[in-house]
């Protein structure tokens, strides 16, 4: 479930020294749901059920972001959530790992 997954992200984020945000912006669809920051590093997360994939929308506005500079990451299950936390205490990580728009992590 959608939620437990945001639950885990969350804490594992605050624990590695991480700030996240829910992301909300009035007046524009298909943004992703979490902004994380980090040691100087910026990524936004969306949050998908098992098995989900970002909507039509939802690519189009995550290329626009990505062709700013700023990696979105897909995140439909725990075990993901953990990773990308963890991610962020290792240099150059996740961000260093491209991926096409709403790629799954």
């Amino acid at each position: 479930m959608e939620s437990d997954v945001e639950k885990i992200l969350v804490l594992r984020v605050k624990r590695n020294h991480g700030m996240i945000f829910k992301f909300n912006s009035p007046g524009n669809a298909g943004v992703p749901d979490r902004l994380v920051l980090h040691n100087g590093e910026c990524y936004f997360i969306e949050l998908k059920d098992k098995g989900r994939h970002p909507r039509a929308l939802q690519r189009y506005v995550f290329q626009q972001i990505e062709d700013q500079g700023f990696p979105v990451i897909v995140i439909d299950n725990k075990a993901d959530a953990i990773r990308f936390a963890d991610s962020l205490l290792t240099p150059g990580s996740p961000k260093a790992r491209r991926r096409s728009p709403g790629e799954h992590v």
